[in-house]
């Protein structure tokens, strides 16, 4: 035996419908705002990962000065070797 039931089928299959609808647009607006929420923060990200760098990019000047004291570096580096050339060629043991 199935026992009493408080409602009539129909009703319940009314009811029953109802709730798989809401479900089901429950469930799309969730997969929408969390599409959403993760396209801002890809937005976002890619924002700021551009603007940083955008902001590291050295001045003209910077890059200037930068040249500069490299090639301050490379001069000294060459007058360092030119003494010791001279040193060499000066010393006693040099001239064997």
């Amino acid at each position: 035996m199935d026992g009493p039931k408080l409602i009539e089928a129909n009703v319940f299959h009314s009811i029953q419908n109802t709730l798989k609808t809401c479900h089901e647009n429950r469930v799309k607006y969730y997969s929408y705002a969390l599409n959403l929420i993760v396209l801002i923060g890809f937005v976002v990200v890619v924002f700021l990962a551009l603007y940083f760098s955008y902001k590291k990019k050295p001045s003209a000047y910077e890059q200037q000065q930068k040249m500069y004291k490299d090639q301050q570096l490379i001069l000294s580096k060459i007058r360092h070797y030119q003494e010791q050339q001279k040193n060499i060629m000066t010393s006693p043991i040099g001239n064997l």
